[in-house]
């Protein structure tokens, strides 16, 4: 188990993400111009250009429940435990000592005790991209229905934009950088999609030119 207060390696793991289908990265607004549509695409503004992107807390969240769902099994003494001054006493005492034991997930994103090792940032998209507006329906739970003035509107990125993503990665094995391509493995297959309104038909994304660069490692750098 190798800690954070002395870094041993660091690998900036970059790659693009091409949408194949329509990607629904919502901003969480409500419109209330009726000329516009419900809800939107996140987005910023860069001087007087509009960009959207997919926010590194967006990939975290897809990449930190993949690899839960991939190491389910595997043994952890902290992942369900909440941190009080006692037990963090003890892990403390056990980190020193090497005798931590965590799982995949906990080891990689952190838990209350330890602090993840996986930094993700904002996936820009780089060139120009379209924006389409489609309807929705909302349906009732209780009597699988549609609700009553339940139609709306939302914007989708339409397919074909490439965004530039990076990842940050300190004091990992070969296993770890493994396990962050078989994410990207299944990105690819279509098994695990980005964004909202996945079964609508939404999210199918292909990842390319993955490329892990290892920046600190033995005083050198090198690519791996």
């Amino acid at each position: 188990m190798i800690a954070l207060n002395k870094i041993r390696n660091i690998y900036k793991i970059t790659f693009k993400i091409v949408n194949l289908t329509g990607l629904r990265i919502g901003s969480g607004q409500v419109s209330i111009d009726p000329t516009k549509p419900d809800n939107f695409v996140m987005r910023w503004k860069m001087n007087t250009k509009e960009i959207v992107f997919i926010p590194g807390s967006t990939l975290k969240g897809i990449f930190r429940s993949t690899i839960a769902s991939l190491t389910e099994d595997s043994k952890c003494d902290w992942h369900d435990k909440a941190p009080n001054k006692e037990n963090k006493k003890e892990f403390l005492e056990a980190l020193k000592n090497d005798e931590v034991i965590l799982c995949d997930e906990c080891r990689l994103f952190g838990n209350g005790f330890i602090q993840g090792r996986l930094l993700f940032n904002d996936a820009i998209c780089e060139g120009d991209f379209n924006i389409s507006i489609r309807d929705g329906v909302r349906i009732r739970r209780d009597t699988e229905t549609a609700e009553d003035k339940g139609k709306y509107d939302y914007e989708v990125v339409d397919p074909g934009c490439v965004f530039n993503a990076e990842i940050t990665a300190i004091n990992v094995s070969e296993k770890d950088l493994e396990l962050l391509q078989k994410v990207k493995d299944l990105i690819n297959l279509g098994v695990i999609k980005i964004g909202g309104l996945k079964s609508r038909g939404l999210g199918r994304c292909e990842i390319k030119e993955w490329k892990v660069e290892s920046l600190k490692e033995a005083g050198g750098s090198s690519n791996v």
